[in-house]
């Protein structure tokens, strides 16, 4: 029964809480990498569509147009 899981007894006050807070901390986490992983996907795709990554020059040390 949900009921009985819900039952801290006198703890209830400090328990329940707790387990909210932890959900919020862990929602909060996963919302932050997911940001986070899709603006690097987004940097990325930038990065590929412009090319600007800086070339090393070659053996003659004249960069390539």
């Amino acid at each position: 029964m949900p009921a009985e899981y819900l039952f801290a007894g006198k703890y209830a006050a400090f328990v329940l809480p707790a387990y909210g807070v932890t959900a919020l901390g862990l929602g909060g986490a996963i919302m932050l990498s997911w940001h986070t992983y899709r603006r690097a996907g987004r940097k990325l795709a930038e990065v590929e569509k412009t090319n600007t990554l800086s070339r090393a020059p070659d053996a003659s040390g004249a960069a390539e147009d």
